[in-house]
């Protein structure tokens, strides 16, 4: 965990944070954000699994309307899996460790997987066997070790870890021919792409959202056949951070905060004229295009403007680095865009476009008759 956890989050361009790490981390992270402020309502936490709460404190009001993206089974999608298949399964689990079987409904999707997966290596593997003929000396070594037969040997070596089957790319080729429907959904993967499933892949979005008893993560979109993201029927309402229906924004906002803004005097832009206040007191008031322009600003977008006068002495490119070092939150000002300057803060779009002419005295129309005398 970096040390300015704050600073950098703070510092990126985006409010979305997408946690993608192993679920046993995913608590110790977040217990960082909520500690230094950066989960909601400016933050948008998108995680890899969803968590028990159980160790988080009452701040963990917070992280109401985290999200969550997770691989599910077909079952819960609603698409095609195989039924007859899946309750053999439970069957056999009910029998032989009942003590660990829960309700079929309680059954996690990463089981699933995992029982196709052990399915799709076993078929290509009685597959491999049946089509790789063997030769005479492995036969005969065969009815001592299976693990010495043509199709399932092994580099012998000491450390288990370094072990490597010896038909591998046999095995590989062979997973590629084999397609079932299996208790997750259709199995079936491309001989160009090992890692993920041609068909058969579905994904569930959770949202935590504030009951009664507590937090708790709903599903309200899903993934499914149709290869598109669909709300889940009468759980579809995602509550953002901060508790609010409303989708908010992907990048910082300034309402409610306070920039340090720094002018220089400049003509008709910025200037700087003397008035007697309330009290009767000479003072100095900043006037001119800039200050009514960072008025209208305040309105609009909802920020508190703390201005500053450039001292008398302060240069341009001395400017950029104090708006470069964090010293001003940002400058006004007819301020020139150069490539050097861009490498370091950013610049808006003109507010004020100039130009330079030269002028010369208009002269009088001159009508001659050539043919005058």
């Amino acid at each position: 965990m970096q040390e300015d956890f704050h600073t950098y989050l703070l510092e990126r361009e985006s409010r979305i944070v997408i946690l993608w790490i192993q679920s046993n981390y995913i608590p110790v992270v977040l217990k960082e954000a909520l500690k230094y402020d950066v989960v909601g309502p400016e933050f948008i936490w998108i995680l890899s699994s969803s968590i028990s709460l159980d160790s988080f404190d009452r701040s963990y009001e917070k992280l109401i309307g985290l999200l969550t993206v997770e691989p599910v089974a077909g079952i819960s999608v609603s698409a095609s899996i195989n039924a007859t298949l899946l309750d053999a399964a439970y069957k056999v689990w009910q029998k032989y460790e009942s003590e660990t079987f829960p309700v079929s409904s309680k059954v996690h999707s990463y089981a699933l997987f995992a029982f196709d997966t052990t399915w799709l290596l076993a078929q290509s593997l009685q597959k491999l066997c049946s089509t790789t003929k063997t030769n005479s000396s492995s036969s005969s070594s065969s009815s001592s070790s299976p693990s010495s037969s043509s199709c399932l040997s092994f580099n012998e070596l000491s450390f288990c870890f370094d072990r490597r089957f010896s038909q591998s790319n046999l095995l590989l080729n062979t997973i590629n021919q084999i397609e079932f429907l299996g208790v997750s959904g259709p199995v079936k993967f491309d001989s160009n792409d090992l890692t993920d499933r041609v068909n058969g892949s579905y994904y569930y979005v959770q949202n935590l959202q504030s009951f009664a008893n507590g937090l708790h993560f709903v599903p309200v979109l899903k993934y499914g056949s149709s290869n598109d993201w669909t709300p889940i029927e009468q759980t579809n309402t995602i509550l953002w951070p901060g508790n609010s229906s409303t989708i908010p924004n992907d990048h910082p906002m300034i309402t409610g905060k306070i920039l340090h803004i720094t002018v220089f005097e400049s003509m008709p832009f910025t200037m700087i004229t003397d008035y007697i206040n309330e009290y009767g007191y000479n003072e100095q008031k900043i006037i001119g295009f800039i200050p009514d322009l960072i008025e209208l600003l305040e309105k609009r977008m909802g920020f508190h403007a703390c201005i500053h006068k450039a001292p008398s002495n302060q240069t341009y490119s001395g400017l950029i680095e104090a708006v470069a070092r964090g010293d001003y939150d940002t400058v006004f000002g007819d301020v020139r865009v150069t490539a050097a300057r861009k490498e370091s803060t950013a610049f808006s779009h003109a507010i004020f476009y100039n130009s330079l002419r030269v002028i010369t005295r208009r002269t009088p129309d001159i009508n001659m008759d050539f043919f005058y005398c």
